[in-house]
């Protein structure tokens, strides 16, 4: 993602307290992709990480399969992960896993709807269309876009809808 915000230093060090405390275990949702989970949090271990609100996971370090700082409670539990996403972050051994199981998955609606969205982006100075592993998303918020969000909504409906969109 390009101009990235970066996170409050607080914020970063409160996740830290919580994570260090080995009563919590902490998990962090964003709609963000995974990469930038990476740059935010990458001097924070034992973080559970879901990035694209879930699409990509990371279990925290206790939950994994085979962790060894898990207390010895809940040694060998079987916690499955997902299954494992191309290269995120494997070289930094975060592990990170994708909810989609295979790569068969029907993408003409991406094209389509990433046609209309850049047409959006074009009209909208500041906006710009996001591509994720689990959709698209066409991001305004420098802008105000009221009106054109209810557009777009009903554009894509009449484009998607094997219904034909509402009457």
């Amino acid at each position: 993602e390009k101009n990235v915000a970066q996170l409050d230093p607080d914020v970063i060090d409160s996740i830290r307290k919580l994570v260090d405390d080995r009563s919590n275990i902490v998990t962090v949702i964003s709609g963000r992709k995974a990469a930038v989970f990476d740059e935010w949090f990458k001097d924070v271990n034992n973080l559970g990480m879901c990035a694209e609100h879930g699409f990509h996971v990371v279990l925290p370090e206790r939950l994994r399969r085979g962790s060894n700082n898990n207390g010895g409670a809940d040694s060998g539990s079987g916690t499955m992960a997902p299954p494992a996403v191309g290269s995120l972050a494997a070289a930094e051994g975060r592990g990170w896993r994708c909810i989609r199981e295979a790569e068969d998955e029907d993408g003409s609606w991406k094209m389509v709807a990433n046609e209309l969205m850049k047409q959006y982006a074009k009209r909208v100075q500041g906006s710009v269309v996001e591509q994720k592993g689990c959709g698209l998303t066409w991001n305004y918020q420098q802008v105000i876009a009221t009106q054109l969000c209810r557009e777009i909504a009903v554009q894509l409906e009449r484009y998607l809808d094997p219904n034909g969109g509402p009457e």
